[in-house]
């Protein structure tokens, strides 16, 4: 599994997921922090879930 924090403008803005399974397939999620969202997409790239999440923790950067 892959884990990666979007930054826009220097700021976190989400925290993109990457599940890699056998024979090069991926699931994929966006946590978008702006709308409190989490979208999903399938192994083609295609979204095929939108869940809006009531509450979500605070989004820091680690310090390098």
């Amino acid at each position: 599994m892959t884990e990666r924090v979007l930054v826009r403008g220097g700021k976190p803005c989400g925290i993109y997921f990457c599940l890699h399974g056998p024979r090069l397939l991926k699931f994929t999620a966006i946590w978008e922090t702006d709308r409190n969202q989490v979208l999903f997409y399938g192994p083609r790239g295609e979204r095929f879930q939108k869940t809006q999440l009531i509450e979500a923790p605070h989004l820091e950067l680690a310090a390098a």
